[in-house]
């Protein structure tokens, strides 16, 4: 028994050691998953968030003339689209 409280003096502090040591690198894994993460975040440009401000003469002749082809396809599919109303 004496052996027994002798070996747990011992053993106790090795093991609470042992989880301090393992908690932290748990912690820097962490930190280093964040921080790889920030870097990756910093070094891309922002995505772009699905409009733009057209500039100049060029741009606006592009968005008029794809606004044109949109409309004229709606025009042509806007009979079936209306078609499908649900009278309650």
């Amino acid at each position: 028994m004496v052996g027994d409280v002798q070996r747990d003096r011992v053993h106790a502090p090795r093991v609470a050691l042992g989880e301090v040591v393992e908690g932290l690198r748990a912690a820097r894994r962490r930190d280093d998953g964040v921080a790889r993460r920030e870097r990756r975040l910093r070094d891309r440009p922002p995505e772009p968030r699905g409009r733009r401000l057209p500039l100049g003469g060029d741009a606006a002749d592009a968005v008029a003339a794809s606004l044109d082809g949109l409309r004229k396809e709606f025009a042509a599919w806007e009979p079936l689209i209306r078609s499908t109303d649900f009278d309650e």
